[in-house]
């Protein structure tokens, strides 16, 4: 029986095509209308990238949602779940695998989304820096409403506040973030690589979160509130001297 089902599942596999799937013509076909050529297929490179531009050495990769678990689209399977659960997360581990093979070879990747996996480890490096906050609060994006990310939460006794959908001036701080970040950093810099964006972009949060003087903190520098704060913590936990 087991021999059957390997049989038919691999003659499922064989007749998955590889190249030229609907996805990867319609994309093709908008690059073409807008102009956009001097592109390649089939390139050898890790992954084998579905489309390569190499005057600005970008791969792009065209997945399938369900086989490279897509965080938006990815359903799941009703059957045999525990096999196809752990050959979609071989995938993906493949795919940040090979993502970090071009990158240190100095090419650009356009692949998948933000992961949950990616967004808890920077939220327990901010809680482990900061503490745990009483409430999240966010939109309802996919990497924020997993729930890989809502069990986390749960473990570090965090809270939910969701913005309601369309309404992004609910979180009124982060769109502000957004807008500053934007006009200061994205509008003001030509970045010619990935890699000098990176710098680039860190130098400003770095500068955004530290040393820059924000009217909410009465025109104080993050450091500056910080530093006062965990005084005032500090002489609040001193016990008191009786004479």
């Amino acid at each position: 029986m087991a021999r059957v089902k390997d049989e038919s599942r691999s003659k499922i596999m064989a007749s998955i095509k590889r190249r030229d799937t609907k996805p990867e013509l319609l994309l093709r076909k908008e690059l073409w209308r807008r102009g956009l050529r001097g592109y390649r297929l089939d390139v050898q490179l890790p992954g084998r990238p579905d489309i390569f531009f190499p005057k600005h050495k970008l791969c792009i990769f065209v997945d399938g949602c369900f086989w490279h678990g897509c965080p938006i689209h990815y359903k799941g399977v009703a059957r045999n779940t525990e096999y196809w659960d752990a050959k979609i997360q071989r995938n993906i581990a493949r795919d940040q695998a090979i993502t970090k093979s071009l990158i240190a070879m100095g090419f650009a990747v356009m692949q998948g989304s933000i992961r949950s996996r990616r967004v808890i480890e920077v939220l327990a490096k901010l809680v482990s820096e900061h503490g745990a906050p009483r409430y999240l609060r966010s939109d309802n994006g996919p990497e924020f409403v997993s729930r890989a990310i809502l069990r986390w939460l749960h473990g570090e006794g965090i809270e939910t506040a969701f913005i309601e959908p369309g309404k992004p001036w609910q979180n009124g701080t982060a769109e502000s973030l957004n807008g500053k970040f934007r006009d200061e950093c994205l509008s003001m810099e030509w970045f010619r690589n990935r890699f000098e964006a990176k710098v680039l972009i860190e130098t400003w949060r770095r500068h955004y979160n530290e040393d820059r003087p924000h009217s909410s903190l009465g025109y104080r520098t993050p450091k500056q509130f910080k530093a006062e704060q965990k005084q005032q913590d500090e002489s609040s936990t001193t016990p008191a001297i009786l004479n």
